[in-house]
C-alpha cells in the first residue's frame, strides 16, 4: 500500500481531456510528492480469514486516527479476501465482484478519496505467456465490467529470466485502450516496473476514422 502525507490530489487533471495537460499535471503531482517525502506502509493480513471489513477498518484508522492521508492502495490478491456472506456452490463466482464493489465504494471521493489497484490471478494457462487477453483473467467476467482500468501483465519464460514483461491495457475509462507495451522492465525482486515510450507497440487493431 502506498500513502503520502499530503491531501493534494490530481482531481483537476482527471477532468482534462487533453493528454498533454494530463501528463503535465501528473508529473507535477509526482514531483511534489517526492519533494514532500511520501510514505510506504505494508500490512500483512491473514490469508485465510480476512474480510474486506477488516481492511476497511485498518485504512480508516490509518487515516482518521494515525493521520496518514491515503493516496493509493494496492491489494494483492482480490481472491484472498473472504466474502461477508455465504454464496453457496452455485454462486461462489459472485463473491469477488461484490467485494470489488465494496472496495469501489470505500475509495470514493466522499470517503477515502484515493486510487486503488487490485491484483487478481490469471488462469493456469497464463504461465509462460507474454500476451494475455481477458479470457486468461481469473475469476468472474463481472470483474472486468466493474474495473475502471484493466492491465494484463504477462511474460514468457525468456522474459522472466531477463526481468521484462508485456503489459496490455485492454480497458480504460480514463484514457486510451487498447495499448500494448512490450518488454518493459519488470523487476519482481525490487518491486519496480519501468515503462518507456519505446515500449509501446501498435499491433492492436485500431478502428478506422470516419471521413
Amino acid at each position: 500500500m502506498v500513502y503520502s502525507k499530503s491531501e493534494e490530489s490530481i482531481v483537476e487533471a482527471k477532468k482534462i481531456k487533453n493528454k498533454g495537460m494530463v501528463e503535465m499535471e501528473c508529473k507535477r503531482f509526482i514531483k511534489n510528492a517526492e519533494d514532500r517525502g511520501g510514505k510506504l506502509i505494508m500490512k500483512k493480513f491473514d490469508s485465510l480469514n480476512t474480510k474486506w471489513a477488516d481492511i476497511e477498518n485498518f485504512l480508516f484508522n490509518l487515516e482518521k486516527i494515525d493521520g496518514h492521508k491515503i493516496d493509493m492502495v494496492l491489494i494483492d490478491y482480490l481472491e484472498l479476501i473472504q466474502p461477508t456472506k455465504q454464496y453457496g456452490e452455485t454462486n461462489w463466482h459472485q463473491a469477488a465482484p461484490d467485494i470489488l464493489r465494496e472496495i469501489e465504494n470505500v475509495i470514493a471521493k466522499d470517503k477515502l478519496n484515493c486510487a486503488c489497484w487490485v491484483f487478481i490471478q490469471g488462469t493456469k494457462n497464463t504461465n509462460g505467456i507474454s500476451d494475455l487477453d481477458l479470457s486468461m483473467m481469473g475469476g468472474s467476467a463481472k470483474i472486468a465490467q466493474i474495473a475502471h482500468v484493466i492491465i494484463l501483465a504477462g511474460k514468457s519464460f525468456e522474459q522472466a529470466a531477463n526481468g521484462t514483461a508485456n503489459l496490455n491495457i485492454i480497458g480504460s475509462r480514463i484514457g486510451d485502450a487498447p495499448v500494448r507495451f512490450k518488454d518493459v522492465k519488470y523487476d519482481n525482486a525490487r518491486v519496480k516496473i519501468y515503462v518507456e515510450d519505446e515500449n509501446i507497440v501498435t499491433d492492436f487493431q485500431k478502428p478506422k476514422k470516419k471521413v
